[in-house]
């Protein structure tokens, strides 16, 4: 599971239940017309204290000298947080569009992030965020999300099938 994958699904859930665009913010592009979503993933791999899970298997050796090799995965669950803006040329047009987004990531994306090894922890509270930007308003509200997710990271473990001990001297 993949941080890549959660925001890809995220992102184009959101775009074809909204119609609108869903960009990532902070880019120098220009911005699309209101009303439209940003988002920015502000932490991204946030563990809990203690060991990884490790499980280990045995696997068919890649190097022709040997028959079999050991695949240690070490699993954690990790969290990830994603800041969500709409944009909007009203307050209303912005807020509006903040509350669906809000609820649609809430309520009807659960299925879709736990096919994916996904689950949303929790989401704040929608929050006005306009700024002034001389000489008019660029109205925002905007909400956080938390995903938990498994990571894993594999490696292989070269083994000795078997070794011949000569003794004596």
């Amino acid at each position: 599971m993949s941080l890549t994958t959660v925001r890809n699904l995220i992102v184009s859930k959101l775009y074809a239940k909204t119609a609108k665009p869903v960009i990532q913010m902070e880019q120098t592009a220009t911005k699309p017309d209101y009303p439209f979503i940003g988002y920015k993933i502000i932490v991204s791999d946030n563990r809990e204290p203690g060991r990884s899970i490790m499980e280990r298997v045995t696997v068919a050796s890649a190097d022709p000298l040997f028959n079999y090799d050991i695949k240690e995965t070490a699993i954690d669950q990790v969290t990830a947080t994603f800041s969500f803006n709409a944009y909007g040329e009203k307050p209303a047009d912005a807020y509006d569009l903040a509350i669906t987004a809000k609820n649609f990531i809430e309520h009807n994306l659960y299925y879709d992030l736990k096919d994916i090894g996904a689950v949303v922890v929790s989401v704040e509270a929608i929050g006005d965020r306009t700024v002034l930007i001389d000489p008019a308003y660029e109205f925002r509200h905007g909400f956080d999300v938390i995903i938990r997710m498994v990571n894993s990271a594999d490696r292989i473990v070269s083994t000795i099938d078997e070794i011949n001990i000569n003794l004596e001297d």
